[in-house]
């Protein structure tokens, strides 16, 4: 049963809706074109109660979408946001009309490929991307040369990024030619391109990137610029499953 006294900001409502994009909703707000219960609100973190509150838009009632999940294949030259100032593409460009209100969990650089999650589940996407949660992210990492042991070595030890310590939780060389060298990485960190950083110290720059797996999410059998919708079973099984791992690492933490 809902929370019949939880309030959440009008934005976040609107956004659950799934009407439109995020920059037009907050557009709307403040065009005087949004009411709750019948009184006109121009301020998009105006509390409102989904459960008891009437929100209209243009006259027609909103309602919450059902919460759920999509995982998407990014390629490269396409950024992980919602819109961009300067005409790039974006993973918006990839999203159906019915997926209004998903928004990607976390960044995956613009010259990176792979994995991208989208949810209109904000509690899921707080619980991936909280580092106190750890949840772990893996990679498919080509680099200039060959590495050697003790890069290797260095890299499991730890090397300081922008003033902080970065381990990698896991690296594994996978195969070696021409020169160049493909690494499976898995890491819990969430600085921006921390994997490029370090291997960029280490003299052996990144020349292309791969995410392809976050916590249970993984890209399975999808090509660059395709989308999978989870079906709701699947979806709340791995829900279930991140915040059963979350909830275990608070505890461990405390």
């Amino acid at each position: 049963m809902p929370d019949q006294t939880k309030k959440t900001p009008l934005l976040k409502f609107l956004l659950s809706c799934g009407v439109m994009s995020r920059r037009k909703l907050v557009k709307a707000v403040l065009d005087g074109k949004v009411t709750v219960n019948k009184s006109v609100v121009k301020t998009p973190d105006f509390p409102v109660n989904p459960s008891k509150d009437i929100v209209r838009y243009k006259d027609k009632i909103l309602k919450q979408k059902p919460k759920g999940v999509a995982v998407f294949y990014k390629p490269a030259k396409v950024l992980t946001t919602m819109s961009d100032p300067l005409g790039r593409p974006t993973v918006a460009d990839y999203l159906p009309k019915t997926l209004h209100g998903y928004f990607p969990v976390g960044r995956l650089d613009y010259w990176s490929t792979g994995l991208v999650v989208l949810t209109n589940d904000g509690d899921l996407a707080y619980h991936l991307l909280h580092p106190k949660f750890q949840v772990s992210k893996t990679y498919d990492v080509k680099v200039s040369g060959i590495l050697e042991e003790k890069d290797l070595r260095k890299l499991r030890k730890g090397l300081i990024i922008d003033k902080k310590l970065i381990k990698f939780d896991e690296i594994k060389v996978i195969q070696q030619n021409g020169g160049n060298t493909w690494l499976r990485i898995t890491l819990h960190s969430g600085e921006n391109r921390v994997i490029r950083k370090c291997l960029e110290k280490i003299f052996h720059p990144v020349l292309k990137l791969k995410r392809v797996k976050m916590g249970p999410f993984s890209l399975k059998n999808l090509i660059p610029g395709e989308l999978r919708v989870l079906p709701e079973k699947e979806y709340i099984k791995l829900k279930s499953e991140i915040m059963r791992k979350t909830q275990n690492q608070e505890k461990v933490a405390n």
